[in-house]
């Protein structure tokens, strides 16, 4: 039998710090970092001065924290690294459209693909969340920490979305057609049913004009085929991503370049740097999480030896 609740796996590294006497101070403030001619790590603080052989600065990132502070970057510089700027990833995206309200809480199957002017450069497809000033969920979380980047750089990009991932354009031309025909006398509210989300559909047909209660005659077939192509091709703009307090984790960071395999600087022997404290950041999926355990594994280690 086993359990996957993270309070399990806090425990058992408390029973195994508890067991190897490991000591541990908390709430410790004033901290103050300096070496010794003989690289001897000399830390002050609130609790005393202590010196020791190795040191880890493991301090996090700015993400989701409320109060946020930088100190472990602050160290890190102090020791002569390079500190990659700080952007929020896997985030929520706002964007200038003003028809974000009237759409706000749908959640539907999506393509997001990314551009910059007409170049493409990335794509995810997944749940979509609609929220009533942009875009969220993971698709979006994806591509966020590139959209980030962009924005900083000020460089004009923009975000197509496809509500019919399922169907190439071809394809989906075809049954556009073939559902024209079929529904021709039917209202467009009644053409509209099961392609998409009904606030989607009805967001769209004002957006060229149309009515729900229109009857779909030879007068709307060219707005309402507008309508349909719309459907895969919505261009969004992005106006700025959400803050670190609503990131999962931050793109920035300590220049990895600046570390050996061993996690060590390559300034300061005996100080190691690991988590999100480095320039190293991945996609949804426990792949961020599962560079926090490995780094900090390694930076132990060899911190150790």
């Amino acid at each position: 039998p086993y359990c996957e609740q993270a309070s399990v796996v806090l425990d058992i590294l408390r029973i195994t710090l508890k067991k190897n006497k490991v000591a541990i101070f908390t709430g410790v403030t004033d901290i103050h970092l300096s070496v010794k001619k003989n690289n001897k790590f000399i830390v002050e603080s609130s609790v005393g001065k202590k010196e020791y052989d190795s040191v880890i600065l493991a301090c996090g990132s700015k993400a989701g924290m409320k109060n946020a502070t930088t100190e472990g970057y602050d160290y890190a510089k102090e020791f002569g690294h390079r500190i990659i700027p700080l952007l929020p990833a896997l985030v929520q995206v706002r964007c200038k459209e003003d028809i974000f309200p009237s759409i706000a809480g749908v959640r539907c199957r999506a393509k997001v693909s990314l551009y910059l002017e007409r170049d493409f450069i990335a794509c995810d497809e997944g749940e979509l969340q609609l929220t009533d000033y942009g875009i969220s969920g993971i698709p979006v979380f994806q591509i966020s920490r590139i959209i980030a980047k962009e924005l900083k750089a000020k460089r004009n990009i923009s975000v197509i979305i496809d509500f019919i991932p399922g169907m190439t354009d071809i394809e989906w031309g075809n049954f556009v057609a073939d559902r024209i025909a079929t529904y021709h006398g039917f209202t467009l509210e009644e053409f509209m049913i099961g392609l998409l989300h009904k606030k989607i559909g009805l967001m769209l047909l004002k957006k060229y004009g149309l009515k729900p209660g229109d009857i779909l005659d030879g007068s709307n077939r060219e707005p309402l085929a507008l309508v349909c192509n719309t459907m895969k091709k919505f261009v969004v703009t992005p106006q700025e991503v959400n803050n670190f307090e609503h990131a999962q984790v931050c793109s920035g960071g300590v220049d990895y370049t600046e570390l050996t395999d061993c996690l060590e600087s390559v300034y300061q022997p005996g100080l190691f740097i690991c988590g999100e404290m480095v320039d190293v950041d991945g996609k949804c999926g426990g792949y961020n999480l599962q560079w926090a355990w490995t780094s900090g594994y390694i930076a132990g280690i060899f911190a150790a030896k």
